[in-house]
């Protein structure tokens, strides 16, 4: 195993949490770090050396400095339209992307060489309950679910980094689903989203050929009807979607029955089957997958807690190793490999 960084933010006590895990999978905290604003989305810069996080009070992006043992060091920030509910960030490291769910709005923001914040390039406005932004493996398109429209709007990205509305196309969602967070198919044929409402999952077909807009090719439920294990609730709530990077494995989070599901990845991403479903911990607003595929981290928004799992990588199944404690009301994770 290769060791990890693992950076954690909990908004309702104001805190970054920095926990490391060794080769021998022994995790300790290394760094805490006590905000003003409340702290929620993250994205790591491509080369490594920077954290941005965005703010829920004022909204702004907050940047810190990585160093080489996984500290963070502030190094600046940049106000910005309304606060972000997501950052994305593009290949080249370039361009910052902020989707606010409460603003209805999508920053561009312009990165320098060191990966500093240094103006807004565009703002778009209109883009109803915008949960997420997601860039296409070919760095050419960027895919915007939009919770309170039930669409995701797919608009091209220019040279800049700032995006062509008028290249504007939608795939509609079948109504009171609420697309939130996607992932992507590394074959750039599929896409998978995740929808909050009625907690289900889409597998999208991409013409990696033509400009068309993709369709939606499946539906598949996150919660099993068939485990009675499960505390079944009335009011879905899923969170967070990611794929492990062999693209053999979905996995989904889900808040009110507090499980993550697993799907297995079938006919080169055409097709998802339902694995199984583990009951995680309380809450699970947000998880992570390693590099390696190997582990994954979620963390408990009611828990207080995170959770670290091993990766089964022939069943998808989860198999504990170990929890850990931090600040109150956790939502994001992201893992640094060392």
């Amino acid at each position: 195993m290769m060791k990890q960084i693992i950076y954690i933010t909990s908004p309702n006590s104001h805190n970054i949490h920095v926990w490391k895990i060794d080769e021998n999978l022994l995790p300790r905290p290394i760094q805490t770090i006590n905000t003003i604003e409340q702290v929620q989305p993250m994205i790591i810069h491509p080369n490594k050396k920077k954290l941005y996080v965005g703010t829920r009070i004022t909204p702004k992006i907050i940047i810190y400095h990585i160093e080489k043992n996984g500290i963070l060091n502030q190094q600046g920030e940049l106000l910005i339209s309304g606060y972000s509910t997501h950052l994305n960030i593009n290949k080249q490291g370039s361009c910052l992307y902020s989707t606010s769910y409460n603003n209805n709005s999508l920053d561009v923001i312009q990165l320098n060489n060191s990966g500093e914040c240094t103006s807004i390039l565009q703002i778009l406005t209109g883009l109803s309950g915008c949960h997420s932004s997601n860039i296409e493996i070919t760095n050419t398109r960027l895919w915007v679910p939009c919770l309170k429209e039930d669409s995701v709007r797919i608009y091209d990205i220019n040279n800049l980094g700032t995006l062509n509305t008028r290249s504007l196309k939608m795939i509609n969602i079948k109504t009171n689903s609420g697309p939130r967070h996607m992932v992507f198919h590394h074959s750039y044929r599929y896409a998978y989203i995740i929808n909050e409402i009625s907690s289900t999952v889409n597998v999208v077909k991409i013409n990696k050929y033509t400009n068309c807009t993709p369709i939606i090719t499946q539906t598949v439920n996150i919660i099993p009807d068939d485990n009675m294990n499960i505390k079944i609730t009335k009011n879905n709530w899923a969170s967070d979607i990611h794929i492990t990077h062999d693209n053999c494995w979905l996995y989904c989070s889900e808040r009110q029955t507090s499980i993550i599901s697993y799907f297995k990845i079938l006919q080169e991403g055409k097709k998802l089957q339902y694995a199984g479903s583990q009951a995680t911990e309380s809450q699970p607003r947000g998880f992570a997958i390693d590099d390696s595929g190997t582990y994954l981290t979620v963390a408990g928004q009611k828990s207080n807690f995170c959770s670290v799992y091993e990766i089964d990588k022939k069943i998808g199944a989860l198999k504990h190793f170990f929890r850990f404690p931090v600040g109150i009301g956790p939502t994001w994770i992201k893992i640094l490999n060392q």
